[in-house]
């Protein structure tokens, strides 16, 4: 929730301060800077003009018609930032994880027509007001659980119109909730549906096309390719992220998924904002992703649900990359947009520390986005995208794990 024009005082501040300084790498305890017995203010334009100790804090006139809220004690952070999820979908694929619990594979699945291809079919299915309301109800239910910006991604569509209407879709989502609350990410190149005639070549052509309408409307802040054996070849992925970065697009890229392909080294050469997914990154992916500004982002949900290894996560953050987590919302392999839980997976099973996954979903993840300077840290500056614990306790939000956290304010 974005304030303005407040005065908290008696709080706990998780600022991300030395997390900042840092720019995400190697992030200890104290890197989350905690003042207690702190005092935030938000402007009347919802940006923090002052985060620091009581003691520090010199009152102005200006504040005088300032609403001020008591605290008592509790941590305000950063609001989260889910990074990576393919919020516009219609459809259930609740049988399909029926018969992944029975022994089939996920790719297994959609070499039989199901997987994405169920999910691109429903989509179409649904018109533009459908998928808006079902994709607003989603925003709405991640922002109970403290998350404040949120990415979506196309790629349900698989066809001009569809692409087009999901893309709409998020549009009028970033009108409803804020042109930096929701950021928009052009995939097509997700698979090949299966009544288009042709091969993998003609499907990406098509989609590379897109990519100046695309632009031109404003309908997208970066693009993403599922680069993976079935899908798209590691040169294919290449021709289309060239494409777009020449238009200006960011990039991310689903990598190293279910196949070491070298695809988070392709990443990283390339420029893009993040490699996605990693659970068969290689020593040499690991190496190029320690060494650039490129962000291996993390997705417990994902081999939690399909019963895969986990991604090196430990490796990656001992290497110093830069590591975001996010949910990896999506009808077929993460059906959660809970981001606190998957934190709670990451220090669980992947061996990160509480400080780690709290870097992780918000500075980190909206480094993923372009926006780290101005979302997940509390300072001078910064958006007021704030969530409030009900504890003195940030390790709250982890240990406490499936709970809504947030404290809600009532007027």
């Amino acid at each position: 929730m974005k304030f303005k024009s407040t005065f908290f005082k008696n709080a706990t501040i998780l600022t991300n301060a030395g997390v900042v300084k840092k720019r995400g790498r190697g992030v200890v305890s104290n890197d989350l800077f905690l003042i207690e017995n702190g005092v935030l203010v938000c402007d009347s334009n919802g940006k923090i003009v002052f985060s620091g100790s009581s003691q520090d804090f010199k009152s102005s006139p200006n504040f005088k018609n300032f609403k001020e809220i008591d605290l008592e004690g509790r941590v305000i952070m950063p609001a989260l930032v889910e990074c990576h999820t393919h919020l516009a979908f219609s459809g259930d694929r609740s049988l399909e994880f029926e018969m992944r619990l029975d022994g089939a594979t996920y790719q297994k699945i959609y070499e039989s027509g199901g997987g994405i291809r169920n999910t691109v079919e429903a989509t179409r299915r649904a018109n533009f007001g459908a998928l808006f309301e079902l994709s607003k109800k989603r925003v709405q239910a991640m922002q109970n659980i403290g998350i404040g910006t949120v990415e979506a991604k196309s790629g349900y569509g698989l066809s001009k119109e569809s692409e087009l209407k999901q893309l709409g879709v998020v549009q009028k989502l970033k009108e409803q909730f804020g042109e930096r609350e929701i950021v928009s990410t052009f995939m097509g190149p997700h698979a090949v549906p299966k009544d288009f005639n042709g091969g993998s070549d003609r499907f990406l052509d098509e989609m590379i096309a897109l990519l100046p309408e695309i632009k031109e409307k404003e309908l997208a802040e970066a693009v993403d390719i599922f680069t993976e054996v079935g899908y798209f070849s590691v040169p294919q992925s290449q021709k289309f992220l060239k494409k777009a970065k020449d238009l200006g697009f960011d990039l991310r890229v689903h990598a190293d998924e279910l196949n070491d392909l070298g695809a988070a080294e392709m990443a990283v050469d390339l420029g893009a904002k993040s490699a996605d997914h990693l659970l068969c990154v290689n020593e040499s992916g690991i190496k190029a992703l320690s060494k650039s500004e490129t962000v291996a982002v993390i997705l417990p949900g994902t081999s939690f649900f399909l019963n895969e290894p986990d991604a090196p996560a430990r490796k990656l953050l001992d290497a110093g990359a830069v590591v975001a987590l996010s949910t990896d919302f999506n009808p077929g392999s993460s059906m959660t947009y809970n981001l606190p839980l998957i934190m709670t997976m990451a220090c669980v099973r992947l061996r990160f520390k509480v400080a780690e996954a709290v870097a992780a979903v918000t500075y980190n993840a909206a480094k993923v986005l372009g926006l780290e300077r101005e979302k997940g840290a509390l300072l001078p500056g910064y958006d007021a995208d704030l969530f409030i614990l009900d504890s003195p306790h940030y390790q709250n939000l982890v240990y406490h794990f499936g709970e809504n956290h947030r404290y809600l304010l009532r007027e």
